[in-house]
């Protein structure tokens, strides 16, 4: 990895920064495609618009692009969080083929929203669902197929752990007041992973010289109430609140309720079989060291 290039699009997003962070201790050249004019590698998918200095000896490209799911699922919404997705993907793609640009490896992600909600074990050969996230998901990956002759590995994140933003930051001033309680019956089960194991996965992947495609989740799936007690025991909080009810849920946050009421069992025995040892197997261990 040592003298490696690796481009990063969307790397001034949460995974993004965690992963340059990761990188730099490796005395990787990290370079981040970003919106910022001010920023070192400009650019604007939407407008057709790219740094080309970017991609000149670029040994690994990652893309994390992608609008955030977490926001109410309306009518624009939905297009802009599919659009963000296919439009980075399909022009960062077409930049690296136009150029003839010979990369050592294509990482990209998608998520575990592929796979249908309910409690069946999920590999990576599972059949693609059929709602929202799923068909976003779907369109995202077969993105990747536009690659000219380039090896390349696709991630499959689960719910990604940080203190720095995404759902436990979110939960993290309730559940800090004591106000903090399981949604639903609490009994649906969530695929979660540590932000820097999704890094080390990342980095694990450059490593990897076949096409492939890999759930990137934790070894050990828990429940939404699991979740919640555990979250709550580490910031030495009780939980006293009675579970929010499903159809209080699906009033407040509409069709996305479904992500947070549904259930995602993906398995990790893929990745492990590559040998990637995940620092944060456990919930408990996780979360503590996110906090702390």
């Amino acid at each position: 990895m040592r003298n490696y290039t690796v481009l990063i699009a969307g790397g001034s997003g949460l995974i993004g920064q965690n992963l340059k962070f990761h990188l730099e201790r490796l005395d990787v050249t990290v370079r981040i495609l970003s919106r910022n004019k001010k920023s070192k590698f400009y650019w604007n998918p939407k407008q057709k618009k790219i740094d080309e200095k970017a991609l000149d000896q670029v040994d690994v490209v990652v893309n994390l692009c992608g609008l955030s799911v977490d926001r109410r699922w309306t009518k624009k919404n939905k297009f802009e969080i599919l659009s963000s997705r296919i439009h980075s993907t399909d022009f960062l793609i077409y930049k690296l083929n136009q150029r003839g640009v010979k990369i050592k490896k294509y990482i990209g992600v998608s998520a575990t929203g592929y796979y249908n909600y309910d409690e069946t074990l999920k590999n990576e050969s599972s059949k693609q669902g059929d709602h929202f996230l799923s068909k976003v998901c779907s369109s995202w990956e077969s993105q990747i197929n536009k690659l000219n002759d380039t090896s390349f590995c696709l991630l499959r994140l689960g719910v990604v752990l940080s203190k720095k933003g995404g759902m436990l930051k979110k939960l993290l001033f309730p559940f800090s007041l004591s106000l903090g309680t399981p949604m639903g019956n609490g009994k649906q089960l969530i695929s979660w992973i540590h932000i820097d194991d999704v890094s080390r996965m990342i980095i694990h992947c450059m490593k990897i010289p076949n096409n492939e495609i890999f759930n990137c989740v934790s070894p050990n799936v828990v429940t939404n109430e699991f979740f919640s007690k555990t979250f709550s025991k580490s910031l030495k909080k009780e939980i006293w609140l009675p579970n929010i009810p499903s159809p209080l849920l699906k009033l407040i946050f509409g069709e996305m309720s479904s992500m947070i009421l549904g259930s995602i069992n993906a398995s990790s025995k893929k990745i492990e079989e590559t040998g990637f040892i995940f620092k944060f197997p456990k919930l408990k261990k996780a979360i503590e060291h996110l906090l702390n």
